[in-house]
């Protein structure tokens, strides 16, 4: 399965298996928190084992570089064809473990996604939004990295 273009033209911070799934740290130009972005790189499904992975190296390392919050994530999801109900669970609960550090999520889906893929998504969005988290679905990622005027932090 061949990946969307990454989101940005420096590599990423951390990249899951074979481009599996990539995270990029942000630094925004209009002065807003800093930004953790996920994107789904070749793959159609969102796998548990990439939910531990987000949760437990890539997060961690993002907040060693910046200890306090408030932050700002993004999700993209627009390849996504679906996860497995161990990834939404984990990520679920890694959401409410971190709500008061978060600012806002954006997760990006297809505008042509399945409805089972959009009712997934909105089960997972709405246990969130629940708990008071500012959470957006959108279909463009050059937007969401537009509006928080994103730019990848330096690599180490």
């Amino acid at each position: 399965m061949r990946g969307p273009p990454p989101a940005f033209a420096q590599p990423p911070h951390f990249v899951f298996g074979n481009d599996e799934y990539r995270v990029w740290f942000c630094t925004s130009s209009t002065g807003g928190p800093p930004g953790f972005l996920t994107q789904m790189g070749r793959i159609d499904q969102v796998r548990e084992e990439h939910a531990v992975w987000i949760v437990d190296k890539a997060y961690p390392a993002f907040t060693e570089r910046h200890p306090r919050g408030p932050y700002v994530f993004a999700h993209d999801w627009s390849l996504g064809l679906g996860y497995e109900t161990g990834a939404r669970t984990r990520l679920v609960q890694w959401g409410m473990q971190v709500r008061a550090e978060v600012d806002s999520i954006s997760l990006v889906v297809s505008e042509d996604a399945h409805p089972l893929v959009r009712m997934a998504v909105s089960v997972g969005t709405s246990s969130l939004a629940v708990v008071g988290m500012d959470i957006r679905v959108g279909y463009s990622l050059p937007n969401v990295i537009e509006q928080h005027g994103w730019t990848p932090e330096r690599l180490d």
